[in-house]
């Protein structure tokens, strides 16, 4: 690649990007083709004679891919026969101080020397700077949050996590969304850390950025269910699990994801259980439709029936079953089988007033009956339901 002019002005005086002064916002880059130029520190002596020669115009054409622990190569020759794990890296930044010819190059410092990479333009250099930054900053943090021993640790690293992605000028949901995979792994594999923390305190921390992704990881929605069956009148479950819950019902194949059709499931238990009556129920599903004649959203429905049907079917399971009953909590687990209207607890009546008033609320549309009736029609009933005299007069209301 002729034509590049010396670097010697600006090899020592590297220009950073401040992402509070930036109004550029960008998209987190994974792996692109680009232009490669690697030199050692061995040659630091001579290195204004090196980027005047020709040796600079014997740029390598790679594929480039940021891993999460490394900078690799496609194709593992040249400059990237080695990858660079980013716990070697030193420093990253831009050459725009430099002449002309480089002043689109991102410069990646280690130990041995630096890695140059040309960029065309001067929105590619920055977003490319942005993303290895990115990604170095959170193999960092993965690697904190995995060796964190105490409560108190754990939560400061969370903290900044949270901190720099809610800063970040790359607007991409994975950023916000990686964090929580972290600690989705931590929950998987019981970091010790996890024990000492406080879940009312854990739950607010990492809040924003739950409430900027569209599907939380099932580990943490699997979290999130305890905290509604242990703390159902907690403030957090009106405030952070209802707009969780709803973009869950409106984006979510359950089929796929029971999990997080478990979380609904116990967020709508807890919804009446903090008021002792079905109405906060009857307005999340009035939210869940939108105000419009038509729900815009194609899967709300089904999804919304598929949670009021398997707590339906969960809790009028047969006592004498074999099968778990990990669908509901055992709290609101009753003896069925004994047919009797006065066995029905208060927590008990809770849970036919929320499967009632949801069916209830979705037939009162017009734009829901239809695949409503298709979805009831050939349902059996458990027998336990057929002598469950509230569950009839709530439904015929």
């Amino acid at each position: 690649m002729a034509g590049y002019t010396s670097l010697d002005n600006c090899i020592d005086e590297p220009s950073k990007i401040d992402p509070k002064s930036s109004t550029q916002r960008f998209k987190l880059i994974h792996e692109g083709d680009i232009s490669v130029y690697k030199m050692a520190h061995s040659e630091s002596d001579v290195v204004a004679k090196l980027l005047n020669s020709k040796m600079m115009r014997k740029w390598e054409s790679h594929h480039i891919i940021l891993g999460e622990d490394e900078i690799k190569s496609q194709t593992s020759a040249g400059f990237m026969e080695d990858t660079v794990p980013y716990c070697l890296i030193e420093d990253i930044y831009d050459t725009s101080q430099c002449d002309s010819g480089f002043k689109f190059c991102v410069r990646i410092g280690i130990a041995t020397g630096s890695l140059l990479l040309n960029l065309n333009n001067a929105y590619l250099r920055d977003q490319w700077m942005q993303s290895l930054q990115w990604k170095r900053r959170m193999y960092t943090y993965r690697k904190e949050l995995m060796y964190a021993c105490d409560g108190d640790t754990l939560m400061d690293i969370l903290k900044n996590v949270v901190e720099m992605c809610s800063k970040s000028v790359l607007l991409d949901e994975e950023v916000q969304q990686t964090p929580l995979k972290l600690l989705a792994d931590m929950m998987s594999i019981a970091t010790p850390g996890l024990d000492d923390v406080d879940v009312h305190l854990l739950i607010t921390v990492i809040a924003p950025l739950v409430e900027n992704v569209n599907i939380p990881p099932p580990e943490v929605c699997q979290f999130f269910s305890r905290f509604c069956r242990d703390h159902p009148k907690h403030e957090l479950v009106g405030n952070l699990f209802e707009k969780v819950a709803l973009r869950i019902i409106n984006n979510t194949d359950f089929g796929k994801l029971p999990l997080l059709r478990i979380f609904v499931q116990d967020f709508i238990l807890a919804l009446e259980a903090r008021t002792g009556n079905d109405e906060a129920v009857r307005e999340f599903a009035r939210t869940v439709h939108g105000p419009g004649s038509t729900c815009p959203h194609r899967k709300a429905m089904t999804n919304l029936m598929a949670v009021c049907l398997a707590t339906f079917y969960a809790f009028f399971e047969d006592s004498s079953s074999d099968k778990s009953r990990n669908r509901v909590p055992e709290e609101f687990q009753i003896d069925c089988a004994l047919g009797v209207e006065e066995k029905l607890g208060r927590r008990d009546k809770g849970v036919i007033n929320a499967i009632t008033a949801i069916v209830q609320e979705v037939s009162n549309y017009e734009d829901w009956r239809l695949s409503l009736s298709s979805m009831l029609q050939a349902i059996p009933l458990p027998k336990e339901a057929l002598i469950t005299i509230r569950l009839w007069v709530d439904l015929n209301r």
